[in-house]
């Protein structure tokens, strides 16, 4: 299969940065872009990075759009045909190329196109599941969440659905509302039933790849490690009929004993950025309104107390206003600073040439935007911008511009400045605090450090609060409610009033998410100028495809 590519995905630079990711990927060294760029070309079905050229430049095709994993199952079959790669390389190849990028026209006109939606048999089946769904929601009996915990027993909605779309393939009819009254009962569940028969996993917990039972809301671990399936089975079990599931953790929930994921309190935060002058650490902006407001401490989520929510919010203020005030400081030095570092900055573009540009004007342009980089060629020049662009604007097409964010992006690197690991979003940042450190004098020596320190602080306290303001919201909103004790017909319409606010019996939520079918997402969908393309196909269209 032939994978669509458009010019536009030529001229943006998407296929290059790609092809270089593949290589990066490649499990032995290609020999330079060229290699790759043609490797590329051969697994989205081209003969060679030439053919794929003519293909893109001969005009727009059609826009068909195909799914992701289509296109990421034809990427692996065609290398893997070609006895490239293992399909478990291929495969893993194939999840980290952006494979659903291509094929793009450009940026939409003002006047946007209706975009076709192509119905196959598989949509066709999901239509008749969704109607199927969306009839037994509106059923008084049946309540419109994916499980519901009543006297003990739990509803599962997927398995009266099966019920339901079993009766209708023997009848081609809906089953009558007296045969689903009965299904509801057959439905009603032990926990374990539940949790090992149909997958139900208690709100608001998931199982993490650890194999670990965390609560979403609270960051917090059940304890132990649940390796053995029968154990995480009883584990989840136990928590989906309202008990505590057994185990020494740090505190207690609701009668539940946790243990933090991720700290919570200032006092665990990385020590505060030595990058940061005295009097620029301790002083309030005045332009900073974030730092001057608090949000109101919420008692039972023991790990934070009111004293160590309110120190968490001055840190954060502290923090906000600091960080405001230096890269203010920065903004204004850094004129003189570019203009002294510029012309000696270089680029290491070892192995590229001008032949791989996809427009041969870019250069000229961006020494037109950049003039004070007069130590780079052109070929420095334009893989310089085209990194900056890869990294800090992976969406963005590929146009020569005066982006000021190029100038941090430059003086980040030219300082040595850098994470740990490949964060490449934070490159504007890091170039900024470079800046500043200069500013302040640190030593040239020290800026790297200094820099990533003050990044890796920001993430750290702006994750911590964000937890904490997730934890107290949850305590907030998150009651107790006695609808379990009520009947069935006074529960499912409690469930229906509030599908989205679900009552906790201790650590667990009575029932799940709401039932939403694909009929309903793609409902809330038209806004967007959604045209519907009714597409039939035979296997003589398949095999007359694959001959061809």
């Amino acid at each position: 299969m032939r994978m669509p590519v458009t010019k536009f995905d030529l001229s943006s630079g998407l296929f290059t940065r790609s092809a270089r990711l593949l290589s990066k990927r490649w499990p032995f060294k290609l020999r330079g872009l060229a290699q790759s760029q043609n490797v590329l070309a051969a697994a989205m079905g081209y003969r060679d990075f030439h053919d794929l050229q003519q293909y893109a430049r001969a005009g727009a095709p059609p826009r068909v759009e195909f799914d992701l994993r289509d296109l990421q199952r034809a990427f692996i079959a065609n290398l893997t045909a070609s006895g490239k790669l293992r399909d478990a390389d291929a495969r893993a190849l194939a999840e980290a190329l952006p494979l659903g990028q291509f094929g793009s026209l450009g940026a939409r006109s003002p006047v946007t196109p209706p975009f076709p939606i192509f119905r196959d048999e598989f949509w066709d089946e999901e239509a008749r599941e969704s109607a199927l769904t969306e009839w037994l929601c509106g059923l008084k009996m049946v309540p419109s969440v994916r499980y519901f915990v009543h006297s003990g027993r739990v509803f599962v909605f997927k398995k009266l659905l099966g019920l339901a779309a079993d009766f209708r393939g023997l009848t081609d009819s809906l089953p009558p509302a007296d045969k689903v009254a009965e299904w509801v009962h057959e439905c009603m569940l032990s926990p374990l039933e539940a949790v090992r028969d149909w997958g139900v996993v208690p709100e608001p917990f998931f199982v993490s790849r650890n194999r670990e039972i965390v609560h979403r809301e609270l960051n917090a671990s059940v304890p132990g490690s649940f390796v053995d399936q029968d154990a995480m089975n009883t584990a989840l079990a136990t928590l989906l009929s309202g008990d505590v599931a057994p185990g020494t953790g740090e505190f207690m929930f609701r009668g539940q004993t946790l243990n933090l994921v991720d700290p919570v309190r200032a006092t665990d935060l990385p020590p505060f950025p030595a990058v940061l002058r005295h009097d620029h650490a301790g002083a309030q902006d005045s332009n900073d309104t974030r730092a001057q407001t608090t949000t109101a401490f919420v008692a039972g989520f023991s790990p934070v107390t009111a004293q160590s929510y309110a120190e968490l919010q001055r840190e954060s203020a502290r923090w906000t206003s600091a960080r405001q005030i230096a890269f203010r400081v920065a903004q204004d030095n850094v004129g003189s600073l570019w203009a002294s570092e510029a012309p000696q900055m270089r680029w290491d573009a070892k192995g590229f040439d001008a032949q791989d540009w996809h427009d041969p004007n870019a250069a000229a342009a961006l020494r037109g935007f950049f003039p004070e980089l007069t130590a780079m060629s052109d070929v420095e020049l334009y893989y310089a911008f085209d990194a900056f662009r890869e990294a800090v604007y992976t969406s963005r097409g590929w146009e020569p511009d005066q982006d000021p964010a190029f100038m941090w992006f430059m003086l980040a690197k030219a300082h040595g400045c850098a994470l740990a690991r490949d964060q490449s979003e934070d490159d504007i940042d890091l170039g900024k605090w470079a800046v500043y450190a200069r500013t302040v004098g640190a030593a040239t020596s020290d800026i790297p450090t200094l820099c990533a320190e003050a990044v890796r602080y920001g993430k750290a306290l702006s994750s911590m609060v964000c937890r904490v303001d997730a934890a107290m919201a949850f305590v907030r909103d998150a009651a107790e409610d006695a609808a379990a004790v009520a009947s069935w017909e006074d529960a499912v319409q409690f469930v229906r009033g509030r599908p989205n606010r679900a009552p906790y019996l201790r650590a667990t939520a009575l029932y799940g998410a709401e039932v939403v079918t694909l009929k309903e997402i793609f409902r809330r969908s038209r806004s967007v100028n959604v045209t519907i393309v009714h597409v039939e196909q035979s296997a003589d269209d398949l095999e007359a495809t694959a001959q061809g």
